[in-house]
């Protein structure tokens, strides 16, 4: 057996201020990643492909830059005996048609065992900031990365204001990995985002705390398992089949499943992602078995303990999950109205006046949606830190701001 990848990428991390979970979720999709759309396990009518989105959530200093670490080691990592890129990696920031140019050029080739090429298009994208890749909410865009993450047969679009005025991709996948801050979350993903397909195909894990490691002991990382990554990349990068399942393995995940896929998250942000835990199951799957795969059969097999590490990845993400909800409803609600009043404080001290609502709205209008700005100053005035002194107008309450 080969030495785990997901542990040789920890080995190669640790010196990184990155939490542990951050860490080890980097490494699946990094896995996720290198096996693209070659490698399969046939569900129901169709393929399952390892392919991943991954969202890794925290506030600033959790370490959400070993985004970059994964970026390196797919950019880095060349095909078996040439000197050619293995993967096509994209960029840090898209609109929708980039996205789909850069896709549409992201052709890759392998020539099988029977001597036939298999051609399809594969972009593997790592965004520390997801509102860098994402600067602006476009629900087209989200429904395009949903079709994409089902990698089909072939994406199709029409366009008006371009050169190419007809778009064919085929065989595409899309691997993403991400970061983002839960008070960007909360406002730049309004609710009509968390009840299409995009949110529940995306695995959002949450990380509140702060990693701090030593200013000047820190280790240096070693080369040797930089190499030791890249080498398995490499032999990762050229696996084309469908992966075996042993008996057991099966039983197990059908059993999950016929129980109802316990323990189910109940939060209900996640009714949707709750329905695609089966695929995850099986993605997962297919990852922890390539993680530790010699490859010498040239094939991936699955067995009952890649099953149950795949499920206990899946349960540890889904434990943190609501907590993460609490935070982008709760924290960056607090620091918004917390400026709000200063701001507010500000203006009555300096101009002895009370400040129209239309300041308010002029504060938050570039902040966050229109809908959000009356549910904040009207949780701002239930508090106590405003107070209405007319039509239109509001006095600050002084020492009235909320603690964290």
């Amino acid at each position: 057996m080969a030495e785990d990848l997901l542990d040789l990428f920890a080995q190669w991390t640790e010196p990184r201020p990155s939490a542990p979970i951050f860490r080890e979720w980097a490494a699946i999709a990094l896995i996720a990643g290198a096996l693209e759309r070659r490698v399969w396990t046939d569900v129901g009518a169709g393929h399952c492909y390892p392919n991943l989105f991954v969202m890794l959530v925290g506030p600033p200093g959790s370490g959400k830059n070993i985004v970059e670490d994964v970026k390196t080691l797919w950019t880095e990592a060349i095909m078996p005996g040439s000197d050619h890129p293995a993967f096509h990696v994209g960029k840090d920031n898209y609109s929708k048609a980039s996205l789909m140019d850069d896709l549409a050029a992201a052709e890759q080739e392998r020539i099988l065992p029977t001597g036939a090429k298999f051609i399809y298009h594969s972009l593997l994208v790592a965004a520390e900031e997801f509102p860098t890749f994402f600067p602006k909410f476009d629900m087209e865009f989200m429904s395009n990365l949903t079709e994409l993450w089902n990698c089909k047969s072939a994406y199709r679009e029409r366009r008006r204001a371009s050169e190419v005025k007809r778009l064919e991709i085929t065989l595409p996948c899309l691997n993403l990995l991400m970061g983002y801050q839960p008070g960007s979350m909360a406002y730049t993903l309004p609710q009509q985002a968390w009840d299409q397909g995009w949110a529940r195909r995306t695995i959002m894990i949450w990380n509140h705390r702060v990693e701090k490691k030593p200013m000047f002991a820190r280790q240096s990382r070693k080369h040797a398992l930089e190499m030791a990554q890249l080498q398995r990349l490499s032999q990762l990068a050229s696996l084309y089949g469908p992966a075996y399942w042993e008996p057991d393995a099966t039983a197990h995940v059908e059993r999950w499943l016929d129980a109802g896929a316990p323990p189910q998250p109940t939060h209900s942000r996640l009714d949707g992602y709750n329905q695609t835990r089966g695929q995850f199951c099986v993605k997962l799957s297919m990852v922890a078995a390539a993680s530790e795969a010699s490859l010498a059969r040239n094939s991936l097999h699955i067995t009952l303990a890649h099953v149950i590490r795949a499920l206990d990845w899946m349960f540890r993400a889904e434990t943190a999950m609501p907590d993460l909800f609490r935070a982008m409803r709760g924290e960056s609600d607090i620091n918004l109205m917390n400026d709000l009043h200063q701001a507010m404080l500000t203006y009555w001290v300096r101009r002895e006046k009370a400040v129209p609502d239309t300041l308010m709205w002029k504060y938050f209008a570039d902040k966050i949606p229109s809908h959000k700005i009356a549910q904040i100053i009207a949780t701002m005035a239930n508090a106590g830190m405003i107070v209405r002194v007319g039509d239109g107008l509001w006095r600050p309450e002084a020492d009235r701001q909320f603690v964290e």
